[in-house]
Formats: structure tokens, sequence, C-alpha cells
């Protein structure tokens, strides 16, 4: 005679038409669900003989030792070395402290949070790093509301007091012009991401304009395109940027990460112009081929293995239920200067 299987949440969700964490939800007393799905779940869970795990009942007191962090994937024919060095320097840390990272790949707008609930109500996960921050991003929201332990990786403008780590990019932003400034330029065009769509490109463009302010230059919108992260923009702006008149052309051009920089420096080159002798070119980001470019590329690096350090150790204290010394914590970026800014 074979042996009954057992009922699992899975098959109650199934019957019920309802996801796990719904079904978790449920036996675990959280309210979030409605009246009627309620009594739907449990009475499908009378109908198959479902009985929850013991470890079920308390899930928060359960501990994998593993996290979560969740990021954006890049489009399929770039990559993404902030978040893969970010990575690295969460994953040693992690380890010392007796936890495991894995990665969770999310496509932005994120408007579903099944993975969040299921990842943390089964017990696979204690808590979550997140990164890719928007403006108004609707995860850090979700996870605040549903108390689960989480560090963001950049801010938001919710009005929410939640952890984080980031990087001061105004402050970024403003050492390159001003180094750029220092070299003479009084002309600077800027590279930036579309009007809304990043945090990060709002400050960086915001230490872009102080750094102007600080010696007397008036903005020019002119000098400012915000375009896709794509290569083909990044070209085109390039070009009508050194297609201005003469009087209002730029003799530097910041980009506001690497990759649009990459994309300066081709263009020029098409241009018959030489960066670095003809138009000063910097990025932001450093990343690890920008050494290698020709001209090397003047750059903002971040210090990416300390950030990630100080995400795990706030992470691990919060599942501990343990005082965080500070909840929000701005990392100063470094300025490289190469070739290509002269």
């Amino acid at each position: 005679m074979m042996k009954k299987s057992r009922v699992t949440i899975k098959d109650v969700a199934k019957e019920a038409g309802v996801s796990v964490a719904t079904v978790s939800y449920v036996f675990n007393d959280i309210d979030v669900v409605g009246a009627k799905t309620r009594a739907r779940v449990l009475q499908v869970a009378e109908k198959l003989g479902y009985r929850p795990h013991v470890l079920a009942k308390n899930l928060r007191s359960q501990r994998s030792h593993t996290l979560a962090y969740c990021w954006r994937s890049a489009e399929p024919d770039q990559w993404h070395p902030v978040m893969e060095r970010f990575l690295a320097g969460l994953s040693e840390p992690a380890k010392k402290l007796g936890y495991y990272v894995i990665p969770v790949l999310e496509q932005l707008p994120v408007n579903d949070f099944k993975h969040y609930d299921e990842l943390f109500l089964s017990g696979r996960v204690d808590g979550f790093i997140v990164s890719n921050t928007l403006g108004a991003d609707p995860r850090l929201r979700h996870l605040s509301e549903r108390d689960f332990p989480f560090v963001s990786f950049g801010r938001s403008d919710l009005d929410l007091e939640f952890p984080y780590v980031d990087v001061d990019d105004e402050d970024g932003a403003f050492q390159v012009v001003d180094h750029l400034l220092a070299k003479g330029h009084r002309r600077i065009g800027l590279v930036n991401w579309p009007l809304g769509t990043s945090l990060t490109g709002r400050f960086r463009e915001a230490g872009y304009r102080r750094a102007l302010e600080k010696v007397g230059i008036p903005f020019d919108a002119t000098l400012v395109k915000h375009i896709p992260h794509e290569e083909r923009a990044v070209r085109l702006a390039t070009r009508e940027l050194m297609t201005l008149p003469e009087q209002q052309r730029p003799t530097a051009i910041f980009a506001v990460a690497d990759f649009m920089a990459i994309g300066v420096l081709n263009t020029l080159y098409e241009l018959d112009l030489q960066p670095g002798r003809d138009v000063a070119v910097a990025g932001y980001d450093d990343i690890p081929t920008a050494q290698y470019f020709r001209p090397s590329l003047t750059t903002v690096r971040m210090p990416l293995y300390e950030i990630g350090q100080t995400a795990i150790a706030m992470l691990v204290k919060l599942i501990n239920s343990e005082p965080l010394e500070s909840r929000n914590i701005l990392f100063k970026p470094k300025l490289i200067v190469r070739e290509s800014s002269g």
C-alpha cells in the first residue's frame, strides 16, 4: 500500500487559487488577507487535511542564515559591474558572520512582491539587501509594512524611515566638476539619465550644479543632456554638444556613469577630436576597465566593499533585534584622476 504524501502549503494555495504567501499570512496571523480569502484558505486547508508544520507557527524565530540580495538585472547587451562588485563586498563579510548571500534578480518596475513574502515567510531567508532604489520605491514600503528585516543600498523619496547605506553622489560629482574647473574649463557638458528616473542621477546633477555655483558660473541647460542609458543615445547627445556654436561648445564633458563616458570617448574619436587633449572627459563608478581605456578614464570610485560590509553588519543586527548606532550611512567616494581629463 502506497504511503499517502503529506499535504503541503502549495497544495492549499493551488486549491484555494491564491499564492503560497497568502496561505502563509493566514496561518501566521498576519493581518493582510481579506476575510473572504482567509475563510476560503481555512476551508480548503480543512478539506485537504492540511496541518501547518510546527516550525511554521513561528517563522520569525527560525534562522536559515541566508540573506537575499535583491538587485535589478542589466539589459541583455550590458553588464553591471558596480552591483556585481557590491555583491562581492557583501558575501565575504556575511560569511564571517555565519550567513550566506543569494542574489535575487528583478526586472523593474517591481510591482509583484510575492518573492519577498515567500522567501521570508517560508523561512528560506532571514532578511534582505535591496539595491537599485527608485525615488518612490514600492519595495521599500512593502518591506517596511511587513516588518521584514532589510537594509537598502540607496535612498528614496518615500515618507519612510528605513535603514540604508549609500554613496554621497552629490559630493562625488562635485569632486569631478571641481577638478575640471581647476583645469581651466568653464563650459562643462553633463550627460545624465532621464529626469525622474534615477535618484542617483539627481544627486550627481546636484553636485555638478554646486561646483559651478562655487565659482559663479550660471547653469546652462543647453550643456545638459538627459538620455537613456544606451550607447546610441550617448553618441547622439555627444554630437549635439560638440556641434553647438563655438562660444557655447563644451571643452569638457562629465558623464554620470562610466558606460556613458565610453560612448563620449568613442564619439569624440569619430569627430577627429582627441579626448584628454581637445576635450576633457570624466565618468563615474570606476568600472574595472576604466584604467585601460585610451586615454585612461578620470572617474569616481565608490568604497563598495566597505559599503557591503556595513550593510551586512546592519542587517544582522536587525535580524537579532539589536539597536543600530546609525540607520542612515553615507560613504564618501574618491576622485580618480587619469589621462582623459588632461
